[in-house]
Formats: structure tokens, C-alpha cells, sequence
């Protein structure tokens, strides 16, 4: 299913229903959605019957779908449980709910499922970044930078060996589900997984149900504070590119409607083409208009191909 979707994200927040969620996104012109974290079970299965009909189709799910039982909505999230968690308990839970991720996903119709893997226990100094860049002195001192990237390789073997443990135990499912499993890039530092781990992880189940999924916002913000450049991550895991999350970002605040922020979309369309599941992502508070506004910006740079929109 590669066409244009946007993410319940929009809606789910503050919606009492499923029909809250559908409708506005099919008044876009847009007729196909991904489900994401913070739909609970009671809402997917309102959603059913209009999914079965493909009005909308689903083009992809975000892990942990929908809310676990365990998890009050407030706590839904895509790093409620941590796949690259080195303690074996938490592993497991986040094994088993990406296990009833996929299958949600597979009734849904959905083709891919993406995944968050996890965080660190280092203090990256994000907060900090965007409080300075937020009083306009974005400047920090380079060696500062350094410091906290040569950190960050330095713990990552045992978040990396816990991530590949897990991931091994989701391949088979997946490939039985006929799903791709999109290994998503994350916004801070001491977050998994970094770039080598990205292609630690690919190449170990290179020929299996997994790829990239670049999300365009958390690639910005990571230029932005550490210097981690954006074309680069995207140009060196093209090939392996399943899909991406479209939407914008100024500072360190990103899931804006595209064209609302600095990203170089022309610089992104240069590795994004038709067989790419593209999901437009924004935040709440972004309006009916400004979203129009962003699909008809995302037309405008070759981001939205012949037929997609209503």
C-alpha cells in the first residue's frame, strides 16, 4: 500500500471515537492512514469496518498498537517498553507487545510495522541543547559535542546485542505476516538506534522482513544539536529505505506540517520515490489548513505522486 498516508497522530489525542480520527483525514483528499500508539482497542475496533472497506486503507502501524492492556492511554507510547533493553524482563514485555503489534497490523491490512528500539541510560544534554537554541545561542562548544558522541558509541554494544536478541525473535512473525519491519532513526542522542547500530542491525537480518524507516524530524533536530548531517544518514540507507515520516521542524520542535519549518524537502525527495511509504505525521495543534497546506507543499516537491490525493 504506497500511497500517501497520514498518521492518526493527528487526531488521536484528543478524539472521543474513530470517526474522529477518519473523517478529517478523508476530507484531505487522503484515503489511506497510519495507526499509531495512542489508539486504543475500543477505537481500532470502531475503525474496522470502514479499514475492511479501505476508506481509509492502512498503510503502516506504529509499535506499541493498539494501547497494551497494561498501559493506561497516558502512558502509550513507542518507547513504552524497550526492545533494546538490556534487562531480560523488559525485553520480553516489549517482545510480546510487538508480537501483538504485528498482528493488529496484519488485520488492519497494514504492510509494515515500525519500531522505536529503545534509550540509554546517558544524559545527551538535549534539554539543555534546546533551551539554549530556544534563548538563540545555538552554539555549543564542538568538543562538548565530541565528547557526548564518543559516549554514546562507547555504551552501545549492550543496547545493540539486546536490540538484535529481540529483533530476533520478530523476524519469523513478521515474514509470516507478510510484514516489513521499519527500523525507525530516533531525535536525541541517547536514543537506539544510532547509525551504527542501524547497520549493525540491517546487516545482521539483511534478506529479512527488515529496512530503514527515516523520519525527516528526528534526522533535522539530530543535525541541528549534533551535528549528525541529514542528508547523510538518509543518502547511506537509501537502498534500504521502506518508509518514511513526513513533517517539519524548526529548532527542536518538529511534527509540524511540512513546508511550516527549515527541512530541505527537495534535498529528502531526492531518495524518496513511489515504492516508499510516505506518512505525514504532525502533532494536534497543527490545523485542518496548515495540513492542506503541507500535503499541497509536499505536491509542490514531487513528494506526492499521480493519484494519491482525492
Amino acid at each position: 500500500m504506497n500511497m500517501l498516508a497520514v498518521s492518526t497522530s493527528w487526531k488521536s489525542t484528543k478524539a472521543k471515537n474513530a470517526d474522529e480520527i477518519i473523517r478529517p483525514v478523508l476530507k484531505l483528499g487522503v484515503n489511506t492512514i497510519e495507526l499509531e500508539y495512542r489508539v486504543t482497542e475500543e477505537v481500532f475496533r470502531q475503525m474496522s469496518p470502514a479499514l475492511k472497506r479501505n476508506e481509509p486503507a492502512v498503510s503502516s502501524v506504529h509499535n506499541f498498537f493498539p494501547v497494551p492492556p497494561i498501559l493506561s492511554e497516558d502512558e502509550a507510547g513507542g518507547d513504552a517498553f524497550l526492545l533494546s533493553s538490556p534487562e531480560k524482563e523488559e525485553r520480553e514485555l516489549a517482545v510480546k507487545y510487538t508480537l501483538r503489534t504485528l498482528e493488529f497490523a496484519r488485520e488492519a491490512g497494514a504492510s509494515a510495522v515500525v519500531l522505536h528500539l529503545g534509550i540509554t541510560e546517558m544524559d545527551d544534554d538535549y534539554h539543555y541543547l534546546k533551551q539554549e537554541y530556544a534563548k538563540e545561542k545555538p552554539a555549543v562548544e564542538k568538543g562538548r559535542i565530541r565528547e557526548l558522541l564518543k559516549q554514546r558509541r562507547s555504551i552501545s554494544r549492550k543496547y545493540l546485542d539486546s536490540a538484535l536478541f529481540s529483533l530476533d525473535k520478530l523476524w519469523r512473525p513478521a515474514e509470516r505476516l507478510s510484514l516489513i519491519l521499519g527500523i525507525e532513526n530516533r531525535n536525541t542522542l541517547r536514543e537506539v538506534p544510532n547509525t551504527e547500530e542501524l547497520e549493525g542491525i540491517l546487516d545482521r537480518f539483511r534478506g529479512g522482513p527488515f529496512g530503514y524507516w527515516h523520519d525527516t524530524g528526528h534526522a533535522a533536530v539530530q543535525e541541528l544539536f549534533y551535528g549528525i548531517e541529514h542528508e547523510a544518514l538518509l543518502a547511506y540507507f537509501a537502498d534500504r529505505l521502506v518508509g518514511t515520516h513526513l513533517h517539519d521542524a524548526t529548532g527542536g520542535s518538529d511534527h509540524k506540517a511540512p513546508g511550516q519549518g527549515k527541512i530541505d524537502f527537495d534535498m529528502v525527495k531526492k531518495y524518496i520515490g513511489p515504492s516508499v511509504l510516505r506518512v505525514i505525521e504532525v502533532h494536534s495543534g497543527v490545523s485542518e489548513q496548515e495540513l492542506k497546506e503541507g500535503i499541497k507543499f509536499l505536491q509542490d516537491h514531487n513528494l506526492v505522486f499521480e493519484g494519491e490525493i482525492a
